[in-house]
């Protein structure tokens, strides 16, 4: 952005129009953002016209039920949750003791991933006890989008994006196996029809995980998932074991999560034809250009020391 005011005018934007600004793209309306932040509509209105007459150009789009951003908007936006991390750095930074690093990061990781991490920031938050987690559980592309949109702070993705608007770090690999329940009729599997006799729990995750799993163990494959026997979707990684568990099913799911499970001696990992696992990588993933805040640095040195 070229300039953060219109020359015109002769005034810098204020911080209250900036905010209210942020909550309507964040909230996805005039109506819900002054829900959120306790004011009018019209109130809300006020400042976003009042901003866009300092700035001299158009943040958003309005339409009947919805609002969208400008090409301009976009970018002030993305500026204004910079500036608003900079900012709490800065406070941040005037206080004495660990302990006072506060405020929330925002994240998005798959389901598959989502126990490790869950595990990771309860370590993290006995060090940091005023940070503040948000996380969603989302496939790849959606973390990305939402991530390149300034929604999060950090995606966390099975799959390195090439796009030049992200930059990523390998964080971990992890094993990723097809887990029975310990009395299932057998202990491998040897071809893809065995997969096809088998009947699964289904889960947002399960589709891409066997792809990938098939591939590795068999290489190039025209397996139809879509033709699989299925007796359940759930939308968790501990419904999917207490289901196998209690011999519902078979599925898909990384290592990790049986390994540090309850039922764990209830369940049985199915080998398939290669020697070698199959390992799923996760990358950590930040927009090109983002400020790193000071908790973003925490989250990260936890991951990644030095």
């Amino acid at each position: 952005m070229a300039r953060m005011m219109n020359p015109n005018s002769g005034r810098f934007p204020d911080m209250r129009h900036m905010r209210t600004f942020v909550a309507v793209v964040d909230a996805k309306g005039f109506s819900n953002a002054a829900e959120k932040l306790f004011m009018t509509q019209p109130g809300v209105s006020v400042h976003v016209q009042k901003l866009e007459e300092v700035l001299g150009y158009k943040l958003l789009e309005r339409y009947p039920r919805k609002v969208m951003l400008t090409p301009s908007g976009m970018q002030f936006y993305k500026f204004c949750l910079s500036l608003f991390d900079q900012l709490t750095d800065t406070v941040e930074s005037m206080a004495q003791g660990v302990s006072q690093v506060h405020g929330w990061l925002k994240l998005a990781t798959p389901g598959s991933f989502g126990g490790i991490l869950l595990q990771h920031l309860s370590h993290l938050q006995v060090q940091y006890p005023l940070l503040q987690f948000s996380v969603h559980y989302q496939p790849n592309e959606v973390i990305l989008r939402d991530l390149y949109e300034g929604r999060l702070d950090v995606g966390f993705v099975t799959e390195e994006s090439r796009d030049e608007s992200f930059c990523s770090e390998k964080i971990l690999e992890e094993e990723v196996v097809i887990f029975a329940h310990k009395h299932h009729k057998a202990c491998a599997i040897n071809t893809k029809s065995d997969i096809g006799e088998m009947p699964f729990i289904d889960y947002p995750d399960r589709r891409q995980l066997l792809d990938n799993w098939l591939s590795h163990h068999f290489g190039k494959h025209n397996f139809n998932q879509d033709q699989m026997q299925f007796k359940y979707f759930v939308n968790n990684l501990e419904a999917v074991i207490q289901l196998v568990a209690k011999q519902q099913g078979c599925s898909v799911i990384p290592l990790s999560a049986i390994d540090s499970h309850a039922l764990k001696n209830e369940l049985v990992i199915l080998k398939g034809p290669r020697p070698d696992p199959l390992k799923q990588s996760i990358f950590w993933t930040l927009r090109s250009n983002q400020y790193i805040s000071k908790r973003i640095h925490i989250l990260r040195n936890s991951f990644l020391p030095g």
